[in-house]
C-alpha cells in the first residue's frame, strides 16, 4: 500500500520528471539567488496589508502590478500556517503561465522557510495537464492546491465544510472571478471559509456591477490599496517615459464602424434589447486592429532601433502579430507568444535570449519579467485595468539595472475619446517625479 501511494505521486516517465524540474525554475532564474528572496523582506505597504488582513480575515488587496501582491499573500500564508490558524491553502487564477509561476513561487518559498515546509508539505495542481485535485480533496491537511478558475467551479463544492475553516483561499487577479459563469456556479460557495483573500491591480472590474457585488459577497470589500501612482512616487516601481504615435482609420475601417453603429440603432429602433457597452466593444475592436498602426510601428523602430530590445509588443490579433514579425525579421531576436504557444518562449525572453516578444492579452496579467524595459501598445483596451496590467510589465524594478526607466509607446487617435483619456492618464504617470 505504501508503494502504491508513492507510485501515485511519482512521475510516470523520465520526460515527465524532466518537465517537472523545468517548471520548478522561476521565470526570472537569477532571483532565486538574491538575498532579498532568501530574507523575504517586505516593503512597508506590504507589512501594512498583512497586518490589516490578519485582523479582518477576508477581503480584497488592491496593489499595483509589480508591487508585491504575491509576496504579501505568501507572508499571510506563512503567519497563518505558523500560528496553526490554517493547515491548507487553495490558490486560484486564470492562465497556465500564471499558474506555473505560482507553483514556482511556492516551491521557492517553501524551500526557504523551514516552518512552512513542516506545515504545508504537499503541493497539488489542477490545470492544463495536471489533474491532482482529487488527491488534494481526499486529504487537504498540510497541502496546497493550485487550481485554474475554470476547474474551481467544478471542484470547490467537493471541499468538505469541516475543512473550509482551516483553509486560506486566495483568488489572484480577482477581477476575473466576477464572470457570469462564476456567479452561476460559485454563488454562496465561500461562506464557510474564514480566510479569503482576493488580489487585483486595479479597482475596476471587468464584468460590471453584478460581478462587483458577487466578488464582495463571496470574498469581501477592499481592505488595502497601493495604486500605481503611489508606487512610482515612492520608488517601488520605476519611472517611465511616454510616447504617442498617431494612427488613422482606412476608408474600409470607417465604413465598418458606420455599419456597426447603423445596425445597433436599427435594432434599438425595432425594440430589440441592445447594449451601449456592446456597441463600444465592437467599435473598439476595429480600432484595436487598425491597419495603419503597423506602418506607424515600422516607422518608429526605424528611427528608434534600440526600442525593440527588452520589449513586448501588444497586438490585438495573430494576423497583426505576424505583420509585426515580418517587420522585425532580421533586425532582432523575437518570438510570437499567443494561446497554444509553449512557455519556453517566455522563459527565453526572461533570460535575455530573445529581444522582443509579440503577444496579446495572455501576458497582461501577473507575469514577472524584471528585465523588460519597453512596451508597445499597438492594441490597448478601453478599460484602465487592461492598460495598468500591460504597462505594469515594464515598470518593475530590476536589481541588475538600478537606473532603469521604462518606455511606453502608445498608438493614439486624438479624436477618439477612449484613446484621448488613456493618453492623458499615461502622460500624467510619466510626469511623476
Amino acid at each position: 500500500k505504501t508503494l502504491e501511494r508513492i507510485i501515485s505521486y511519482s512521475p510516470r516517465s523520465a520526460n515527465e520528471f524532466k518537465n517537472s524540474i523545468k517548471i520548478e525554475k522561476k521565470i526570472e532564474p537569477e532571483t532565486n539567488k538574491s538575498s532579498e528572496n532568501k530574507k523575504f523582506e517586505l516593503w512597508s505597504h506590504q507589512k501594512e496589508a498583512v497586518d490589516k488582513f490578519l485582523l479582518i480575515k477576508s477581503g480584497i488587496l488592491e496593489m499595483a502590478t509589480g508591487t508585491g501582491k504575491t509576496k504579501t499573500s505568501l507572508e499571510i500564508l506563512r503567519i497563518l500556517s505558523s500560528e496553526k490558524e490554517i493547515n491548507s491553502c487553495i490558490i486560484s487564477t486564470s492562465g497556465n503561465t500564471l499558474l506555473d509561476q505560482w507553483y514556482s513561487e511556492l516551491i521557492n518559498f517553501i524551500n526557504n522557510n523551514k516552518q512552512i515546509s513542516k506545515n504545508l508539505r504537499k503541493i497539488f495542481r489542477h490545470y492544463d495537464k495536471y489533474k491532482e485535485s482529487e488527491k488534494y480533496l481526499s486529504n487537504p491537511e498540510n497541502s496546497i492546491l493550485i487550481i485554474s478558475r475554470d476547474n474551481l467551479q467544478k471542484y470547490l463544492k467537493f471541499v468538505k465544510d469541516e475543512h473550509k475553516k482551516n483553509i486560506l483561499i486566495i483568488h489572484d487577479e480577482v477581477h476575473g472571478f466576477g464572470s457570469p459563469a462564476n456567479i452561476n456556479h460559485l454563488k454562496g460557495s465561500h461562506k464557510d471559509f474564514i480566510y479569503k483573500l482576493g488580489m487585483s491591480a486595479t479597482p475596476e472590474r471587468e464584468y460590471g456591477e453584478d460581478g462587483n457585488q458577487f466578488i464582495i459577497s463571496e470574498i469581501g470589500k477592499t481592505f488595502h490599496k497601493f495604486p500605481l501612482e503611489e508606487a512610482i512616487q515612492k520608488g517601488v516601481l520605476c519611472k517611465m517615459d511616454y510616447s504617442t504615435q498617431d494612427y488613422y482609420l482606412t476608408d474600409e475601417e470607417n465604413n465598418e464602424i458606420k455599419s456597426i453603429i447603423k445596425s445597433h440603432h436599427a435594432k434599438k429602433a425595432a425594440g430589440e434589447k441592445v447594449s451601449e457597452e456592446d456597441l463600444a466593444i465592437r467599435v473598439s475592436k476595429v480600432r484595436k486592429n487598425a491597419e495603419s498602426k503597423i506602418s506607424k510601428f515600422s516607422e518608429y523602430i526605424q528611427k528608434n532601433p534600440n526600442s525593440i530590445k527588452n520589449t513586448i509588443v501588444f497586438v490585438y490579433s495573430k494576423e497583426r502579430g505576424r505583420q509585426i514579425s515580418q517587420i522585425l525579421d532580421g533586425k532582432v531576436k523575437y518570438s510570437e507568444f499567443f494561446d497554444g504557444d509553449v512557455n519556453e518562449r517566455l522563459l527565453e525572453f526572461a533570460q535575455g535570449k530573445l529581444d522582443c516578444l509579440i503577444t496579446c492579452h495572455r501576458l497582461s496579467q501577473g507575469i514577472d519579467i524584471q528585465g523588460l524595459k519597453n512596451v508597445f501598445l499597438i492594441a490597448s483596451d478601453r478599460s484602465k485595468l487592461e492598460t495598468i496590467q500591460r504597462i505594469g510589465r515594464c515598470l518593475r524594478k530590476n536589481p541588475k539595472d538600478p537606473n532603469k526607466k521604462a518606455m511606453v509607446v502608445d498608438f493614439v487617435d486624438s479624436g477618439y475619446d477612449a484613446d484621448k483619456i488613456r493618453s492623458e492618464w499615461l502622460t500624467n504617470l510619466s510626469e511623476i517625479d
